[in-house]
């Protein structure tokens, strides 16, 4: 088509007609529709101005004038132009944001198929580890193997886990479960976490903190991953029989901790992109390599609880400083009331999960506790166990082949007839929906914390 937005589009160059040319009109006798519309405009002057952007056109503007009698100038084609410019721009950016907005999600989507798919065969490893730590008659060096075999564990589900923090907290689904906590308690439990990793790598850490109670408004395990993360940086990233220094203080109504070491240090270039998501910086050492989402989950943690957190070196080779700090708060009044164990409460639980292994290793766990088990890898398994064993408790997968298992756990409550007195869920999905009409009574994410499903079931 030799005029028109199809022209300009094929071509990518302005069309610009001070007055209509002569075989406008016979091109036109065989588009009517253009015609038309032509004629409604009573067009006198035209300019059509390709949209281009990044070597590609996008499409075209027409810019007609009509009954006024004006004619356009080549100042109106400039202008013309500029607008099709900025206008291929907007497009161009909304395309890409589109797009980036689509590997995104794609992106979210694997990494919780791939942590379902991992907790799963995790949950089966850590509580057969569990039953194996319990059997009072394993010698020393096979309690030495699975000792390091529990370490080992715990570390890949600290790795998954922030793989699948980073994305919540990237699709915003993260949630915070804050309570009354003093910080100092949570640095010692960070610094427990990682003792191991210090002890091998023969690290000196030096821990100074005030007197008085560092109370902060704040997720435990989120406060705890955050101290965690930092002290296995300073560990990974300090040589052999390196310092690592940990202090405590109360400064102008804040918490302030530091984690100093005398490590690689960061390059002064480099200091702008620490916090930037799988960044890697200047290290190469693939054997202190990690995902890089350490530091950026860090600090989008400590500004969830309305804190921050800033990194300082000096350069490569000079160590580094990572600096938090959080709002201190007014201790509760109210103490947390934690149940003991019950001595009594021994239940008939249903245990249903459609990987054999898990089901099998929860099942020698909950014998050990002393409860009576019965397994089953379907929902059809469960219905039918259930209707034979009359589970007091029951234990359960979400994602079972042949049914949800949301509407199994409601069955199996009706069923029970009043027999059921706890349905505790268990999947490799973390339940982001908040859900208040959900058939459990408890949501454990697996690898389950095993001590959690024991107090569930005993108290």
């Amino acid at each position: 088509q030799p005029y028109g937005l199809r022209s300009v589009a094929a071509s990518g160059r302005t069309q610009w007609f001070v007055e209509p040319p002569d075989d406008l009109v016979d091109y036109l006798e065989h588009h009517r529709d253009q015609l038309a519309l032509i004629e409604t405009l009573g067009l006198q002057s035209y300019i059509c101005a390709p949209m281009i952007s990044r070597d590609r056109v996008l499409g075209s503007i027409s810019f007609v004038m009509g009954h006024s009698g004006r004619r356009f100038t080549m100042r109106d084609v400039t202008l013309a132009e500029e607008i099709a410019r900025r206008a291929a721009q907007a497009l161009d950016n909304a395309q890409l944001h589109g797009e980036v907005l689509r590997a995104d999600r794609i992106k979210q989507e694997f990494l919780a198929a791939l942590g379902h798919e991992l907790r799963n065969p995790l949950a089966a490893i850590t509580a057969g580890i569990l039953n194996l730590q319990l059997d009072e008659e394993l010698d020393a060096q096979a309690r030495k193997t699975v000792d390091a075999l529990d370490r080992q564990t715990r570390h890949v589900a600290r790795i998954l886990d922030e793989l699948m923090d980073t994305s919540r907290v990237t699709m915003g689904r993260a949630r915070l479960k804050k309570a009354d906590l003093d910080l100092r308690d949570i640095i010692r439990g960070a610094i427990e976490m990682m003792s191991h990793q210090a002890k091998v790598a023969e690290h000196n850490i030096t821990v100074t903190m005030c007197e008085e109670s560092l109370n902060v408004l704040g997720d435990e395990i989120r406060l705890r991953q955050v101290f965690a993360n930092l002290l296995d940086n300073a560990i990974k990233y300090t040589p052999a029989a390196g310092r690592i220094c940990v202090t405590a203080v109360r400064e102008d109504g804040e918490a302030v901790v530091r984690i100093q070491d005398n490590g690689i240090g960061i390059p002064v270039e480099e200091m702008g992109s620490v916090f930037d998501l799988f960044a890697q910086g200047h290290n190469t050492d693939l054997s202190h390599a990690g995902l890089g989402v350490g530091l950026p989950l860090t600090k989008t943690l400590v500004e969830a609880h309305n804190g921050t957190v800033r990194v300082f070196s000096e350069g490569v080779d000079r160590g580094t400083e990572v600096v938090v700090r959080l709002p201190l708060s007014e201790p509760s009044q109210v103490a947390e009331t934690i149940e003991p164990y019950g001595v009594s409460a021994k239940r008939r639980v249903l245990v249903v999960d459609d990987n054999a292994d898990t089901a099998d290793a929860i099942q020698d766990l909950l014998r050990h506790w002393g409860h009576e088990v019965r397994t089953a890898n379907t929902g059809a398994e469960a219905e039918l166990a259930a209707a034979e064993f009359h589970p007091t408790a029951v234990v359960m997968d979400i994602g079972l082949p042949d049914t949800d298992g949301r509407v199994l756990a409601a069955k199996l409550r009706v069923m029970g007839n009043g027999t059921v007195e706890r349905i505790i869920g268990m999947s490799g999905y973390d339940p982001q929906d908040g859900d208040k009409n959900s058939p459990f009574d408890a949501y454990l994410i697996k690898p389950a914390p095993y001590d959690r499903l024991r107090r569930l079931l005993e108290t």
